[in-house]
């Protein structure tokens, strides 16, 4: 999961959205609509991928998206 760029795109967004708040730059709807999407693309993402591992795809996600 750690490895992977939908993790990782989802934990910038979330300290994307924390910073922002904190420096004024986003209104809190703003940031909270911002960090609550960054978190559900992390868990969807996760999701998807133990969906895959069960149904026997070999092949993961990651190496489908390059």
């Amino acid at each position: 999961m750690i490895k992977s760029k939908t993790f990782w795109a989802g934990v910038t967004g979330l300290i994307g959205a924390i910073s922002g708040y904190l420096t004024g730059e986003l209104e809190i709807g703003a940031a909270m609509n911002v960090g609550i999407t960054s978190i559900l693309a992390i868990f969807v993402r996760h999701g998807v991928s133990k969906v895959d591992k069960k149904l026997g795809n070999i092949e993961s996600v990651d190496a489908k998206e390059e």
